[in-house]
């Protein structure tokens, strides 16, 4: 099923309606979660928004089945939690799947399985067997997969360069079919010097060959026409299975200039134009990613104006930027009035940061919580009319709010009222609202209670409380008492839930007890009381309460313990489980014990396990053998043949580990960082900067780069990025927004968080 088949006029973007069977009795009508192409379309600008719905739909009562197929390495990038500082660009995404059950399927079928499907009477599924032989790769065989490699192998220069060509267009962002004169003019970039010099014609063979069914199922290039009219193609769309040979880890590699022109003169529509814009701000093309956005954003795209503005603030040109941001906030981005509502200055009378324009400030404060669950912008606003001697107007706009059941008001109410001495005139509020059955009121009310010296009402509620509340509610109502400083009662009701036997109350508990135990200089009563509460919750199937459990114990000093809840851990076929394992192990100097973990995932394939293997052979005296292992692995390990040249280069051998990386087809950013610092020892600076570029157009840091940069080139770099050939972008200077705007592009996620700068700006530091 794509996208648009079937779809209800209120089904959320990336949902389809469809039906599902259970038996001949049980049949529902329910959106269920859309397969697109190789897999769920969760990286697409609606992700986000697919996820909130199905979580929405989840939670209902309506039964209901969401089945979806993913590569393993979009589950990989879609559940990694990012470092505190950077973008967060699925996050519900990450919340959906952290609720599903994963099933890995293998890439082969069993033996068992085989001697079955030969008894079946389909001559394909017989053909199939036969293809696949040994490898038991059955379903690669029968989409043809094995076939398409070869059709790639076999091909000539001129056609693997239109196949390479359209596989880069699209982990670049481009989905849109690609036109012949697209792909005849960004082959260039894919042949030698001598393959240039071609004055035969040379496309219509190319182009005749990449189309050619295989084996009648599909065939690399497969022609689309949208008009309804027979007529010639007016694009080519890559077969997926070829895709993910060619482009397999979906890592970036340096674009030839030919494709990126061929690009930025017919990006496609928003959605491409946005990705493209997305990769460019990665591969520091800062002045093309500028121009993709400006057409989207001029047309109405709150998320392309914003992008604007965040690429060109992270810039330190915010002279360019604010008109941008200023833009976005009119058209309604979220993130655009946040970066507005939180622009401060230093004020050398009073000492403290204070809002740039406070009135500007109140009123895209005021235009944020309208939002209900905007606890930051309500605690903002608040401390901004407190501020400015209007604590009353404050207090009355909490109030009314609160009474009117806002939970995220009634928290910031009572921290104001606390804050005051005035929790008496909180009472009646509590009790108002914890007989309309709020939670938060409840949660509160017990708190106040044991602040009034009235312990056993406080008892008596709290275990009311964790009966009757679902434990995922409550710990959505204690999440946001910790997130906004309201801990009355949160220690006590977290540890009558752990009581109660709530495994993430125990995580949680603990977690508290260890953060006190390390604020109070290492308090050994509070470690050990957190231990045992860590202890309990991973018994209980806390995940991560197993996470940090070996962590917990290594602080205290048990590693033997450990290593031994890390052994157990070890009892898993979850492959990034044992990757992990393995390394908390060597951290623990437990190094046989990593050395077998990492044996076991070397011999099933994982990449970087070798890595990790060599470096504990080479700790333990066994450098030949850490080479030995290298070499043997390094055909289909990436990370393993950048370990192998960087061991080659520090041994002296660079001739050696210069040939290997540059015999890399497609050479990553570590491979072209690698080769780099190769090139450095070796004294060879001008090609090693050469390969540092390449790198950079590949997505690396800047900041090497810029080091090795001599006068104001470093800065130049910096402000302006580089051209798609590598070169150091001369100054350029962002357009303005244009008077006109379109109609507001309704889209989700706001596109400029993918580029992951902090929306508030505050002074650089106080004078």
């Amino acid at each position: 099923m794509n996208f648009g088949d079937r779809v209800g006029e209120r089904t959320p973007p990336g949902l389809a309606r469809g039906r599902l069977l259970l038996g001949p009795e049980l049949s529902f009508e329910l959106p269920v979660g859309v397969v697109g192409g190789d897999e769920l379309a969760f990286s697409s600008p609606h992700g986000e928004a697919a996820a909130v719905a199905l979580m929405e739909m989840l939670r209902s009562n309506a039964p209901a089945v969401v089945i979806g197929t993913l590569w393993p390495q979009y589950w990989q990038g879609f559940t990694t939690q990012p470092d505190a500082d950077d973008a967060d660009p699925y996050h519900e995404v990450r919340t959906l799947l952290a609720r599903a059950v994963r099933i890995d399927v293998p890439p082969t079928f069993l033996p068992a399985d085989v001697d079955l499907a030969r008894l079946r009477s389909d001559p394909r599924l017989r053909d199939a067997i036969a293809t696949a032989g040994s490898s038991n790769r059955i379903t690669q065989a029968l989409a043809a997969g094995p076939d398409l490699i070869a059709t790639y192998r076999d091909a000539d220069p001129y056609a693997r360069a239109l196949m390479l060509a359209a596989a880069d267009a699209r982990a670049a962002g481009r989905a849109a079919p690609l036109s012949a004169t697209m792909l005849e003019h960004a082959a260039a970039g894919y042949l030698d010097e001598q393959q240039r010099a071609c004055t035969a014609p040379w496309f219509a063979a190319a182009i005749a060959y990449v189309t050619r069914m295989v084996k009648g199922v599909i065939a690399p290039l497969t022609p689309v026409r949208s008009q309804p009219d027979l007529g010639e193609p007016e694009g080519y769309v890559l077969a997926d299975y070829l895709l993910q040979h060619l482009r397999p880890e979906q890592d970036m590699y340096p674009l030839p200039p030919q494709l990126w022109a061929v690009l930025l003169a017919d990006p496609g529509p928003l959605e491409d134009q946005l990705r493209l814009a997305r990769e460019a701000e990665e591969r520091h093309l800062y002045h093309d990613a500028v121009t993709l956005c400006a057409s989207p954003a001029n047309q109405g795209s709150p998320g392309a104006a914003m992008a604007i503005g965040v690429l060109l603030s992270r810039l330190d040109r915010h002279d360019e930027s604010d008109p941008w941001v200023r833009r976005a906030a009119d058209l309604g981005h979220e993130g655009a009035i946040q970066s507005l509502a939180q622009r401060y200055v230093w004020d050398a009378t009073s000492g403290q940061q204070v809002h740039e324009d406070p009135a500007d400030a109140e009123r895209h404060l005021r235009q944020l919580v309208e939002n209900p669950d905007d606890l930051d912008a309500l605690v903002r606003l608040v401390d901004l009319l407190t501020d400015s001697g209007r604590s009353d107007e404050a207090r009355s706009l909490l109030t009314g709010r609160a009474e009117q059941g806002d939970p995220h008001a009634l928290v910031v109410l009572a921290n104001v009222l606390y804050e005051q001495d005035q929790q008496g005139d909180l009472e009646p509020l509590l009790h108002q609202q914890t007989a309309k059955g709020s939670p938060i009121a409840a949660i509160l009310l017990a708190g106040l209670m044991d602040d009034l010296g009235r312990a056993e009402e406080s008892r008596t509620l709290r275990s009311t409380i964790v009966h009757r509340i679902p434990a995922d509610a409550l710990e959505h109502w204690v999440e946001l008492l910790i997130e906004a400083d309201q801990w009355r009662g949160v220690d006590e009701l977290l540890r009558h839930a752990a009581e109660d036997g709530h495994a993430w109350a125990m995580q949680r508990l603990a977690g508290l007890l260890i953060d006190d135990g390390i604020e109070f200089d290492d308090d050994p009563e509070l470690f050990e009381e957190g231990e045992s509460w860590l202890r309990r919750a991973a018994d209980a199937g806390d995940k991560h309460a197993n996470l940090l459990l070996p962590n917990m114990l290594d602080r205290l000093g048990k590693t033997e313990d450990a290593a031994d809840v890390l052994q157990q851990r070890a009892a898993t076929d979850d492959q990034e489980v044992l990757l992990d394992v393995a390394d908390q192990l060597m951290h623990l100097g437990h190094h046989d014990e990593a050395n077998e973990v990492l044996r076991r995932l070397t011999a099933a394939g994982k990449p970087q396990a070798p890595v990790r293997l060599g470096h504990l052979l080479r700790q333990a005296g066994q450098p030949e053998q850490a080479e030995a292992l290298l070499r043997q692995t390094a055909a289909e390990d990436l990370h393993a043949l950048v370990a192998l040249a960087r061991m080659l280069a520090e041994t002296k051998r660079t001739a050696e580990a210069e040939q290997l990386l540059r015999g890399v087809a497609q050479p990553t950013t570590e491979v072209l960082s690698t080769l780099a610092d190769v090139l450095e020892k070796d004294g060879r600076a001008k090609e090693a900067e050469r390969a540092l570029r390449d790198a950079c157009l590949a997505g690396a840091d800047l900041i090497e780069l810029q080091f090795s940069l001599k006068g104001t080139e470093a800065e130049q770099l910096r402000r302006y990025g580089l051209e798609p050939d590598g070169r150091t972008a001369a100054p350029w200077r962002a357009p303005e927004p244009t008077p006109e705007v379109g109609t507001t592009v309704n889209e989700y996620p706001p596109f400029a968080e993918w580029f992951g700068l902090p929306y508030p700006r505050y002074p650089e530091r106080e004078p």
